[in-house]
């Protein structure tokens, strides 16, 4: 397996590293923060149409 080469603290500075990653996405601003914006616009547009 990959794992099993790394040190403890290489692990631990990737799953930091990948944490801030996924907070920043969904920050306003972000991309997911963007696309659920636009999904919540379209479906309420869909409910409102005729």
């Amino acid at each position: 397996m990959e794992n099993e080469n790394k040190s403890r603290e290489e692990i631990t500075q990737e799953v930091k590293e990948m944490s801030e990653k996924s907070k920043t996405v969904v920050e306003k601003g972000g991309s997911s923060y963007n696309y659920i914006g636009c999904f919540i616009e379209v479906v309420m547009t869909k409910l409102h149409s005729p």
